[in-house]
């Protein structure tokens, strides 16, 4: 915790950019303390599916070479779902498909929008618009006709360790979840639940914006959030270059009515019972805690 404490302190005079990073780095610490143990993890003998010490993660990992559960599953709970970031740090099928299926002549568009992109065939990119704090790079590949998209896969990478990184690749789920949403099955389908409050830029409700669809005419990110704020007895939406304003005290639009984005009390009893409780993995009767992490911003108070 003390290290924990000493990360925070440094992330929170760090620029706006690093933060995203250093969000991971908390997720890695938290982790890595949780679900690895007291020691790193290795595996032994000639079937590398097989993990000799014992931990959360590799009961997990167990579970699912077993077929018992199919993913390792991230509920991300957030206000609005624009301003989910995991999907982008696993690098979900969800976002290089709904960037992929557009139109090529879009494609070709924000190919060429991208630094330093202008001509260049059969090499990979950095993307700088919208997804520039998510590690992903773009390419065209001259000999198909087509767009290519991969991203760095931070969670993987940054915060798994092998042999976990090989064990989980494509098998990690992200289940972004708005609080007023949020269900029990929800949460009793989750390995690992982060807490976002806040997003560190506008960036990341461009991002959704533009792979999910909600576009001009011209193709580029929508400025609308569909996320309202209560003034006096008006209700003003957020816009996209405002997103970073957007948290739980907000309402979304249903028929005339607007509604709290808020997580009910009753799911707020039933996540912290559950994270207190615990899960019984393995049948045995012994439960293991699922971790819990906290978005930077929201842990600004103290931790």
């Amino acid at each position: 915790m003390k290290k924990l404490k000493k990360v925070k302190n440094k992330i929170l005079k760090m620029s706006i950019t690093s933060k995203i990073v250093c969000s991971v780095l908390i997720l890695a610490l938290v982790v890595g303390a949780v679900a690895y143990g007291v020691s790193s993890m290795e595996a032994k003998g000639e079937n590398p599916e097989k993990l000799d010490d014992k931990t959360y993660l590799s009961d997990i990992v167990d579970r699912i070479t077993e077929g018992k559960q199919k993913y390792f599953t991230i509920l991300e709970v957030v206000p609005y779902a624009g301003m989910g970031e995991f999907k982008y740090f696993v690098g979900s099928d969800e976002v290089s498909q709904g960037i992929l299926s557009k139109p090529k002549s879009e494609l070709q568009r924000f190919y060429n929008e991208q630094s330093g992109a202008y001509g260049k065939k059969n090499e990979w990119v950095k993307v700088s618009s919208y997804f520039s704090n998510f590690g992903y790079e773009i390419k065209y590949n001259s000999y198909q006709d087509k767009y290519e998209l991969k991203s760095t896969k931070t969670f993987y990478n940054d915060v798994l360790i092998e042999p976990y990184r090989s064990l989980l690749e494509g098998r990690i789920r992200v289940n972004t979840v708005e609080a007023n949403d949020l269900t029990e099955a929800d949460i009793e389908a989750a390995d690992l639940i982060v807490l976002t409050a806040t997003i560190q830029d506008n960036s990341t409700v461009e991002a959704y914006n533009y792979y999910s669809g909600n576009v001009t005419a011209s193709g580029t990110a929508a400025d609308t959030t569909g996320v309202y704020k209560k003034n006096g007895d008006a209700y003003d939406e957020i816009k996209v270059n405002n997103s970073t304003s957007i948290t739980y005290d907000t309402y979304e639009k249903v028929g005339d009515q607007y509604v709290s984005r808020d997580i009910s009390w009753d799911m707020a009893k039933k996540l912290l019972d559950y994270m207190e409780k615990g899960r019984d993995l393995l049948g045995t009767g012994k439960y293991s805690q699922t971790p819990v992490i906290f978005s930077a911003t929201l842990t600004e108070g103290g931790i």
